[in-house]
């Protein structure tokens, strides 16, 4: 990873990553669906061979079809809903805040 990506805790590629240092894991893949997807089987993926606590952060796309995978997981938890403007995210190269749109935080765990 290059210098920004480093200070921001980045560990590289997401998708080659098999198994992290930390067990509780905070996801915010890009709003794109085809991302979010495979974001979301990765985590699924690795939670079959390794105990994590596990929170996505995503847009509240209403008829995202890979919400599913979350909700029928056997690691799902909880799911918190946010308005625009209740959940803020930060630009690091320009210091501003904004919240884009409604998000969705979508809690996993198979620790005991």
């Amino acid at each position: 990873p290059g210098h920004l990506e480093l200070s921001l805790g980045s560990l590289g590629n997401f998708f080659s990553i098999n198994k992290f240092n930390s067990k509780n894991l905070l996801i915010n893949p890009p709003f794109d669906n085809t991302i979010i997807y495979y974001a979301i089987k990765h985590i699924l993926d690795i939670m079959k061979i390794d105990k994590y606590n596990v929170i996505f952060t995503l847009p509240d796309w209403s008829d995202a079809e890979y919400y599913n995978l979350l909700y029928n997981s056997p690691y799902f938890k909880k799911v918190i809903h946010y308005k625009q403007n209740e959940l803020e995210f930060t630009n690091f190269f320009t210091n501003m805040h904004y919240s884009p749109c409604a998000n969705i935080q979508i809690y996993l765990s198979n620790i005991i």
